[in-house]
């Protein structure tokens, strides 16, 4: 780039000196070189920049979800990046909270971006982009229990008799507030291991984790809390979408990774490596055999785009 700018100058010394033999041209013709390489020095420095992603650290780069967004996040940018160019992803400090995460995203200066459930506060003080991640998985939850306490479950058959039981979550989490705001006995942990730790020792009766999360967790926490298993009969749906969030000051990043993930759903590769990731639950939770209960997400923004139905899973399970 520097030796482009040298070269314009050059050039411009050379198109305002006095001897040339072509005087007659002279202005015309270095008007048009120094137009051209001025367009390559702007095109220069454009191809030089490099779109930088910095996201909070994973609690565990071996958990599954960890790896899931990690894979859908490398190739929206790659699917963009013959378009925008080449990019980077940093990853900043321990994993943080969720209410956290919205104040950090929305000044841009540690992290600028972040996956999580949407609501209202997440897309007003942000960048969303509403392609769902997890196409909808995470609406339909089964129930964490203790193995001591399943005969409890043999008689839940509507929300109010879920009510009279205790569920467990976690404090900030979107589920918290949705299960709240209809009346649920809501015990909450300050951690994410606080809430099946509070399910092992009796303290709740359930947890509603997604189908995409409950099978690996239960699996990870097996040896350390032997106790919890999956109830079979039950399980509640809430919407809750699943975005990309990008900071106010990047909005170049985000209609860049707007336009890749745009493109994998056209081109089916979000559907893909879905499939890839969570057929296996999928075809474990059984869901056409289990009464589901539907439970309204009140914060659920307005622009949700529920009329694509292509980018839900459950329009797959239709066809």
């Amino acid at each position: 780039m520097n030796f482009v700018f040298r070269v314009c100058l050059r050039y411009r010394y050379l198109c305002l000196s006095r001897v040339d033999i072509m005087s007659k041209y002279r202005g015309v013709l270095c008007s048009k070189v120094v137009s051209l390489l001025f367009i390559l020095l702007l095109f220069s420095s454009y191809s030089l920049a490099v779109d930088i992603v910095r996201m909070n650290q994973a609690k565990s780069l071996l958990d599954i979800k960890t790896r899931y967004k990690t894979e859908i996040l490398e190739l929206a940018l790659r699917s963009s990046e013959s378009v925008y160019g080449p990019y980077k992803i940093v990853t900043k400090g321990p994993a943080t909270t969720i209410n956290r995460a919205i104040l950090e995203v929305s000044k841009g200066t540690t992290i600028n971006a972040f996956m999580a459930i949407t609501t209202a506060e997440w897309e007003k003080k942000t960048l969303a982009i509403r392609i769902p991640l997890r196409r909808g998985l995470l609406k339909y939850r089964l129930l964490a229990v203790n193995k001591n306490n399943l005969a409890a479950f043999a008689t839940i058959n509507s929300l109010d008799d879920l009510k009279k039981l205790k569920v467990g979550l976690r404090r900030g989490w979107a589920t918290t507030s949705i299960m709240k705001a209809h009346g649920f006995n809501v015990i909450e942990a300050t951690t994410y291991k606080g809430v099946f730790q509070m399910l092992a020792s009796g303290r709740v009766d359930y947890i509603p984790r997604g189908v995409n999360e409950v099978y690996h967790e239960l699996e990870t926490l097996k040896h350390e809390l032997p106790n919890l298993a999956i109830e079979g009969r039950l399980a509640l749906a809430i919407p809750a979408p699943y975005y990309l969030f990008i900071s106010p000051s990047e909005p170049r990043l985000a209609q860049r990774l707007t336009y890749g993930l745009e493109a994998m759903v056209k081109n089916n590769s979000l559907g893909d490596v879905f499939y890839q990731y969570y057929a296996d639950d999928i075809e474990k939770a059984r869901l056409s055999e289990r009464q589901v209960m539907a439970i309204e997400n009140p914060y659920l923004p307005d622009e949700t785009p529920l009329e694509r139905l292509n980018l839900w899973f459950e329009h797959d399970l239709k066809e």
